[in-house]
């Protein structure tokens, strides 16, 4: 009898073990490649283009902007720190520590992203987080495209005059890529994870 055999599909999402969830408790240029998956980039969505968002997938982070030196740029940075004694140092001295609601992204160019939605205090709510929140979910149904109208007014969107026209530019998500894994491939080269890292030296004076 003639011998079979069989292959592993190998798994690819080698990153989804990448995000430590217990790290990021609140206390009281990524297009669809060949394989399906993505790598996609972080910030919010460029008040030029036109996106929706995952209905779906969201997760609670804890991030900063930060830069590296006096003339570094600023970026978007996951704060995970190794351990849990590091991950409070990290975020007493790291400056512009935040909670964020992190959510994907796509626009009509395919283009993917992770959006940072800032999680505000329950009883002093900013209306940019109310506002970028209420944004988020029209989104999930809809083409928008968002612009800041102001600190009195917050976020505000606008949706297609045709929205016939953008029926064939609905995103194609991630079939067999997990959420988690889609994280790790974002912050995999933006996480601070120790007291070494050039980001925090800057925040306490030990880096110019």
């Amino acid at each position: 009898m003639e011998e079979t055999t069989t292959t592993t599909k190998p798994d690819q999402n080698k990153d989804e073990g990448f995000i430590k969830q217990e790290m990021h408790a609140t206390q009281k240029v990524g297009t669809l490649s060949s394989n399906g998956f993505i790598s996609p980039t972080v910030g919010k969505p460029n008040k030029s283009s036109w996106f929706m968002s995952h209905p779906d997938y969201q997760l609670e982070l804890t991030l900063c902007q930060g830069r590296v030196g006096a003339k570094g740029i600023d970026r978007i940075y996951l704060v995970q720190g190794e351990t849990p004694d590091i991950q409070a140092k990290l975020i007493e001295a790291l400056d512009t520590v935040y909670q964020a609601n992190c959510v994907l992204t796509c626009t009509t160019a395919g283009h993917h992203s992770i959006w940072p939605i800032k999680v505000g205090d329950e009883d002093n709510v900013h209306i940019a987080h109310s506002t970028a929140r209420n944004a988020y979910e029209a989104s999930k149904h809809d083409f928008i495209k968002l612009f800041y109208a102001g600190n009195d007014v917050g976020y505000e969107w606008k949706i297609p005059e045709s929205p016939e026209l953008y029926e064939k530019k609905i995103p194609v998500w991630p079939a067999e890529q997990s959420w988690m894994d889609i994280l790790g491939k974002a912050f995999k080269t933006q996480t601070i994870s120790n007291l070494e890292h050039q980001v925090y030296l800057t925040a306490i004076g030990r880096h110019i």
